[in-house]
């Protein structure tokens, strides 16, 4: 279905995702040289002042078992549990992808932070990592595996969490939000796969 790699977009230039942003300019997106000047990035980046900024990649609709894929580094992390990554079906959270303020990975139903599941390991600042998730829409259930990239170390392994969000017309899209706490704050996405099977 999909296959972002980025590595032939121009430096410096927009990715053309769907973005949002309170207000209209608090953050960007951009192409970038990391982690190599050949192996380029989307770097979501906040605004001057830190404001919340979401960058959302749209893709063809899916109602069927959809495989998510990419290799993200954040900069730093939030005073607080977030969500920074997460799998939609339009304005339905149907996966996510929650970070603490050390760095712990949560697996998030769409329901509440409440019932998000912690995860087995903590992420590092800089470093870049394969998060996956596998969305079963049949049996509305979505497992997430998040793996150190150049060491083959998986740091979470969270298999079967439900989720309740509204399928509609099917999975279209996955959105990325860097972590609040501070100007230029950023999250970087290196590579992004989505297939249905």
């Amino acid at each position: 279905m999909l296959h972002d790699d980025y590595d032939t977009a121009p430096i410096g230039s927009s990715p053309g995702w769907d973005m949002s942003a309170s207000p209209k300019d608090a953050g960007a997106a951009a192409i970038v040289p990391a982690p190599t000047s050949a192996d380029r990035s989307v770097r979501l980046s906040l605004g001057a002042a830190g404001q919340t900024v979401v960058g959302c990649r749209v893709f063809p609709a899916a109602r069927r078992d959809v495989l998510l894929q990419a290799v993200v580094s954040f900069d730093g992390f939030g005073a607080g549990d977030a969500t920074v990554m997460s799998v939609r079906a339009g304005s339905s959270e149907i996966a996510a992808l929650r970070i603490g303020a050390n760095g712990d990975v949560r697996a998030a139903p769409s329901t509440s932070a409440t019932s998000a599941r912690k995860g087995t390991g903590t992420l590092a600042r800089n470093l870049w990592y394969d998060v996956a998730f596998d969305v079963d829409a049949a049996s509305r259930v979505y497992s997430l595996t998040v793996t150190a990239h150049e060491r083959n170390e998986v740091i979470s392994d969270q298999p079967d969490v439900r989720w309740t969000g509204v399928l509609g017309d099917g999975i279209d899209r996955v959105c990325f939000v860097p972590p609040a706490g501070g100007a230029g704050r950023s999250l970087s996405i290196s590579d992004l796969r989505v297939s249905s099977r």
